[in-house]
C-alpha cells in the first residue's frame, strides 16, 4: 500500500506578502470613507488660493503652489497615515498581524508605501491644476519630484510617530494639529525675505525646506527663498538632509513609543 506524501508547504517570498499587505492596505484606504474625502478634498480645497489670488509670473506661482502643495499632503497623507496606525493598534488589527508571516517592518513597509504613493500622486494632481490654470510648466521638474516624494516620505513618518503617540482615534485628530501648524507656517515663511538668522531657522522647520526645493523646481528666484538652514551645501543636498534629520526623528518617536495593542 503506497502512501502520497503531503504537499510541500508553498514558500511565498516577503516582497510578495509586502506587496500584497499593500493592496489591502490600499483597499482598506480606498473603503474608508472619511479617509478616502481627505484624499480627494485636499488637493481640490488648496486649488481655491491661485483661483482667488490669480498669480501672473514664474515665481508668483512658485510662491503659492509650494506652499499649497505641502499644505495638500500634510491635511491628507500626515492626518491619514496618524489615523491608520491608531486605528490599527486600537482595532488590535496589529496584534493579530503579529502572528501571522509578516515581520514588523512589513507591516509599516505596507501602511508606508500606498500613502507615499498617494501623496506623491496628489501632489502632481495639485501641479496639474496649477499647470491649467496658467502656471509655467517647472523649470526644474527632478527638483519638483524630488520635493513631493520627500515630504510625502517624511509625512508617512511623521504619521506613524504621531499615531504611535495618540491615545486613541478619538484624539488623534487633535494629536496631529500641532505639527500640521508648524508645517504650514515654515512652507509659508521660508518663500519670505527674511534675515540671514531667521532664514535658517525657518528652514530648519520641518517641510520647509522641502518647500523651498519645490519652489526653486517651479522657477522661484534666490531671492524670494530665505536663506537655507545649511548654506554651505548645495540646496538639493542641504534640503534632502534636513528631511532626512527629521524623517530619523519621527522613526526614532515610533519606535520609542509603539505599541502593539491599544493604550490603555
Amino acid at each position: 500500500m503506497t502512501t502520497t506524501a503531503p504537499p510541500a508547504p508553498v514558500l511565498v517570498h516577503p516582497i510578495t506578502r509586502t506587496l500584497r499587505m499593500m493592496r489591502f492596505e490600499l483597499t482598506m484606504i480606498v473603503r474608508q470613507r472619511v479617509t478616502l474625502l481627505t484624499m480627494v478634498f485636499a488637493p481640490a480645497f488648496v486649488m481655491i488660493f491661485p483661483i482667488l489670488a490669480q498669480p501672473e509670473t514664474s515665481e508668483q506661482w512658485a510662491q503659492i503652489a509650494a506652499p499649497m502643495c505641502i499644505l495638500a499632503l500634510l491635511f491628507s497623507v500626515y492626518v491619514t497615515s496618524a489615523s491608520v496606525v491608531t486605528a490599527r493598534r486600537e482595532t488590535q488589527l496589529f496584534k493579530r498581524l503579529r502572528t501571522s508571516e509578516l515581520a514588523p517592518a512589513q507591516m509599516l513597509s505596507a501602511i508606508a508605501g500606498p500613502l507615499i504613493l498617494i501623496g506623491t500622486v496628489q501632489g502632481l494632481i495639485v501641479l496639474g491644476g496649477c499647470l491649467a490654470l496658467g502656471a509655467p510648466f517647472p523649470q526644474q521638474p527632478g527638483y519638483v519630484v524630488l520635493a513631493l516624494l520627500g515630504t510625502a516620505v517624511l509625512a508617512v513618518a511623521a504619521g506613524v510617530a504621531t499615531g504611535s503617540v495618540a491615545p486613541n482615534i478619538e484624539r488623534v485628530q487633535w494629536t496631529v494639529m500641532p505639527l500640521i501648524i508648524l508645517g504650514a507656517v515654515g512652507a509659508n515663511l521660508v518663500l519670505q525675505p527674511l534675515d540671514e538668522m531667521q532664514g535658517r531657522l525657518v528652514s530648519a522647520i520641518p517641510f520647509a525646506s522641502l518647500t523651498s526645493l519645490l519652489a526653486r523646481g517651479m522657477g522661484a528666484s534666490e531671492d524670494v527663498i530665505a536663506q537655507g538652514a545649511l548654506t554651505a551645501l548645495p540646496p538639493l543636498v542641504s534640503a534632502l538632509l534636513i528631511t532626512a534629520l527629521w524623517t530619523w526623528i519621527a522613526v526614532s518617536v515610533a519606535r520609542k513609543r509603539w505599541r502593539w495593542e491599544p493604550r490603555s
